[in-house]
């Protein structure tokens, strides 16, 4: 079973505005119709006056082709993510999968996962919500070789270079997965202090496999 298995997809619904307009609801949003074409139902958002949203939809014609697709919506949600088959990354949403398209310093453009099959062109973009937290306490383990090893948020990072007043680190999975995340660490008030400069794993706490738990943490 996948991640997409266990996702449940919203029903969609119609009803009438007070005037007798056509109303679509969808994951507890309304929309009203704006126009059409031979193939598709154009809908925006029945708040597109009052408050200026531009959020839109549009659902097809034809019962072979996705139902509805989200157009435009400024609306930001937290982000779920599962695993392809083979191993890629993959953004949830609505029960759909997108795949990672193109990435930024801050944002991530993703494209359905049937693109190619089904020439489907949803689309979706995550970004990070706020900058990475401020320099804390640092937390570090072993290898089994006995190198040093950064710990953070079920994430291990090895060391990359010294820096003037610290050490840079990278993901321990930079060189097997290609991964860029990064963290930086200094010494202030005579601790280790460490800041994530790049949290963007491209694969999960499971990737890791420590052979040894010999963790320290600088504790006030």
């Amino acid at each position: 079973m996948t991640v997409m298995d266990t996702l449940d997809v919203p029903a969609i619904e119609f009803s009438r505005t007070q005037r007798g307009r056509t109303m679509l609801i969808y994951d507890g949003y309304k929309y009203v119709e704006n126009r059409q074409s031979n193939k598709n139902v154009f809908w925006r958002c029945s708040k597109y006056v009052k408050y200026a949203c531009r959020a839109t939809c549009v659902t097809s014609k034809s019962p072979s082709e996705c139902p509805i697709r989200l157009a435009v919506t400024n609306q930001f949600v937290t982000a779920k993510f599962g695993y392809t088959q083979r191993g890629h990354v993959m953004l949830m949403y609505n029960g759909y999968g997108f795949i990672k398209d193109r990435q930024t310093a801050k944002t991530c453009n993703w494209k359905c996962s049937l693109f190619r099959r089904m020439k489907c062109r949803g689309r979706a973009i995550t970004k990070i919500a706020d900058d990475p937290p401020s320099f804390r306490a640092a937390q570090f383990g072993y290898t089994q070789r006995g190198k040093m090893m950064l710990l953070y948020d079920g994430f291990a990072y090895i060391k990359d270079r010294d820096a003037r007043n610290g050490c840079n680190w990278k993901c321990s999975l930079a060189g097997k997965r290609k991964c860029r995340a990064r963290a930086v660490t200094k010494t202030a008030l005579g601790r280790q202090m460490m800041k994530i400069t790049n949290p963007n794993h491209n694969h999960d706490r499971k990737a890791y496999r420590f052979d040894t738990v010999n963790f320290f943490a600088d504790k006030k």
